[in-house]
Order: structure tokens, then sequence, then C-alpha cells
């Protein structure tokens, strides 16, 4: 999905090596992207929407086992996959701290994110002291996304800053895990919608912006 600029400039800037699977009618539909040093292999991109391109594209580096002394996976999510190894117990998995999102637009993200909104409305105050065009109180239902007051009201059924509010819309962290670190306080009706509100698809921060 990136435009042609973007290819062209990884070529450019990096090093790297590409397999590409391609489908029986021709097309490429997966790829990974590696960089090789002396003793490490380090995977940058896999791409595998299939089990017939992941499952290859696995078995092409794991073939290069043999001529690395490491291979190193930098995923862009935190889900463990090292039970799918041979041998698990060779792996080693660090999380590393890498950028951080931010919402910008929260009425664009609403309405742009394949959300599931509730049929009764609930109402979600709102803390951005940066972006006055986030800030106040939200009211979110099936009609659509809409703000309704220009502060956070005490009364909303939930509360939260921007930050914990692009957490909790992206899949970063749990509802039950926000109410826990008090990052979010809700009503239980408000606790039920907003479990249910997030994408369920974990965020990649892949290219610089």
């Amino acid at each position: 999905m990136r435009a042609d600029w973007w290819w062209d400039y990884l070529v450019l800037k990096n090093d790297w090596d590409v397999g590409i699977y391609t489908a029986e009618n021709g097309l490429a539909t997966g790829y990974v992207i590696y960089e090789r040093t002396a003793s490490t292999l380090t995977i940058k991109e896999f791409i595998a929407p299939t089990q017939a391109e992941y499952l290859a594209l696995r078995q092409f580096i794991l073939k290069h086992g043999n001529s690395f002394a490491r291979i190193v996976y930098e995923a862009p999510s935190t889900d463990y996959t090292g039970d799918l190894l041979p041998e698990p117990g060779i792996a080693t998995a660090t999380v590393v701290p890498y950028m951080m999102a931010r919402i910008v637009n929260l009425q664009d993200v609403l309405n742009r994110l394949p959300l599931r909104l509730p049929e009764t409305a609930i109402t979600i105050a709102i803390e951005d002291p940066l972006l006055t065009a986030n800030q106040g109180t939200w009211s979110i239902s099936a009609s659509g996304p809409e703000r309704i007051a220009a502060e956070p009201m005490p009364n909303a059924d939930a509360r939260m800053t921007i930050q914990t509010a692009t957490k909790l819309i992206f899949g970063v962290q749990s509802t039950t895990n926000l109410l826990r670190t008090g990052e979010l306080t809700a009503t239980s009706a408000a606790v039920a919608v907003l479990n249910q509100l997030g994408t369920n698809i974990t965020p990649a921060l892949v290219d610089y912006f």
C-alpha cells in the first residue's frame, strides 16, 4: 500500500534483501524484507496475509539458520510467536519502546475506523489541553460520534485523556487494564461499550512519518 516514492526511498536508504511469495496467478501476495550482516539476519518486514505465504516465507527464513549465528525479527507487534518454532526454547523475546501514536483529529478517527458503535449512546469526556478540537464531551452511538460540549462534563459515562483514548481505540491496552491503572474511569454500562469499541487490530508503526 506504500506510494512508489516510499519503496524507492527504502531501496536507496537501506541495503536490504527481499524474499517474495508469488501466487499461482503470478501476483506477489507476500514478502519478507531482511538485512544480512556477518553474523545476523534481521527481518525488517514480514507480510503474510494467508497460511500459504506465512508457511513458505517462514521456511525461507529458517533455511538461513546454518548461515547466521542469530536470526532477529523486529516485529511491529508484541504478540509472542516463539512457540511456532521447532525449538521454542532457543528464542528470546524483548519488547522495545519505539514510537508513540497520538490522535490528532478524534472526529476523523471515529468516522474512519471500523469501530463497533453502540445503539444506545454513551458520553465520553476527553481531556486534550493541546488540541481543543478533541477536548470536550463526546456522544458515541451507532448514529455517529458527536461532540456535545466543549469541555469534559463531570457526569459523563466515561472519562479519559486523548492518550488513553488512543490506547483504547487502537487496541494497545484493554479497558480492564486502563481501569486498573486509573487512566480511565467509567460506569459499568460504559465499560461494556468500551470493551467492544476498539478495532481489535494491533497497530503497527512501520514507517517514519
